[in-house]
């Protein structure tokens, strides 16, 4: 007896929950996708404050400030005091090695000269400790190479005499791996720079973020279970294939067509699998009810197209017992069941058959006197 290709899938389709993997797997390329592939360090400079140290509106006589013996309104310059806030803005650490020796990280204005730079605070005591700022000609700062951890910083004040009509703009220089440019973000007027969109998006990414390292957990699980359960799965199915193999070798008749069937469920689903078929024929009015609940479904569907078949899974009664559809409809199809006079009724060679065949389990131990 040969089982179509369909029948073997539905088989499959039953036993594992093929649809839910399917989904698990597509969901965690996508959450791995946008999780994994963000794996670049971001460093930023911040502008936090940009104010003018003296702000006088107009002229006012005899007024003069001086600056290192220049006086500044005199000659038209201004003195402006910047903070910037330089900031590790991932979740992936600067290293040393991350820099380019030849091309240190800076910090320049393209008017006016820087006349004072100072660390005034840092997210640790090693950057405190370690960060160290050079000025480099007029117009530029540079940093000595540390170690920026995730979501680190550093704050530094820049002190600045410009011409009083020529603002200085910040810009940034130096090498970081992984980094192309380091952005300036002028921070001094907003109290969040982030707009109402970008806060929904953050939020969703860390939400997605969150569901992925759920997945992950989830699907280790899935595959830790399916890594032990392997081995097992396989030493079940050589069983079965041994005790097919000699219950073939043991009779001392030719198998026919109903034992043929049964061999087959029993390699599909083993002791258990024949203990439910037992009870199904062995049950006239649950055998009626089931193969009427078929019957019904069945109508609904395209009866001679394998491809379109009712639920795998019957509930039969108001006890809502189960029947495989699979089970049921290849019991029907190679006619151990079969209608006669308005009934479903077994037939005498399926009733001689599975009788011998659950005897022989018996004998085996594979099935005991209680079930």
């Amino acid at each position: 007896m040969r089982i179509a290709l369909t029948e073997r899938l539905k088989a499959l389709e039953n036993k594992y929950p093929w649809s839910m993997v399917g989904v698990i797997i597509t969901l965690l390329i996508a959450v791995g996708t946008l999780y994994f592939t963000d794996k670049r360090p971001e460093l930023y400079v911040d502008i936090e404050t940009n104010t003018a140290v003296v702000d006088i509106k107009g002229q006012v006589p005899n007024l003069r400030i001086l600056y290192e013996g220049v006086d500044v309104r005199k000659n038209g310059l201004s003195l402006r005091i910047l903070k910037l806030k330089i900031k590790n803005d991932s979740d992936i650490d600067i290293l040393r090695t991350y820099y380019d020796p030849k091309d240190p990280v800076s910090i320049a204005i393209d008017s006016g000269k820087i006349v004072g730079a100072d660390l005034i605070d840092a997210s640790s005591s090693y950057l405190k400790e370690s960060l160290s700022l050079t000025r480099y000609g007029e117009k530029a700062v540079l940093l000595n190479d540390v170690i920026f951890d995730a979501h680190s910083f550093i704050l530094i004040k820049l002190l600045i005499l410009h011409p009083d009509d020529l603002l200085p703009v910040v810009s940034t220089g130096g090498h970081v791996a992984g980094i192309d440019v380091i952005p300036v973000r002028d921070t001094s007027n907003v109290k969040d720079r982030r707009s109402t969109w970008q806060k929904t998006l953050d939020f969703g990414v860390a939400l997605l973020r969150a569901f992925g390292v759920l997945l992950l957990l989830m699907v280790a699980l899935i595959v830790a279970g399916v890594v032990i359960s392997a081995p097992f799965a396989f030493i079940d199915s050589l069983k079965k294939k041994s005790v097919i193999k000699h219950y073939r070798d043991f009779v001392d008749f030719k198998l026919g067509n109903e034992d043929e069937v049964f061999l087959v469920e029993y390699k599909q689903g083993g002791s258990d699998q024949i203990c439910r078929i037992q009870t199904l024929l062995g049950d006239e009015g649950f055998l009626n009810d089931a193969c009427s609940e078929y019957s019904k479904r069945v109508a609904n569907f395209e009866a001679e197209d394998e491809r379109s078949q009712p639920p795998g899974l019957l509930e039969v009664g108001e006890d809502k017992r189960e029947v495989y559809v699979t089970t049921l409809r290849n019991l029907m199809k190679n006619e151990l069941i079969v209608k006669a006079d308005g009934r479903w009724v077994v037939s005498p060679r399926a009733q001689d058959a599975l009788g011998k065949f659950v005897g022989y389990l018996k004998s085996q131990g594979e099935i005991s006197e209680v079930e």
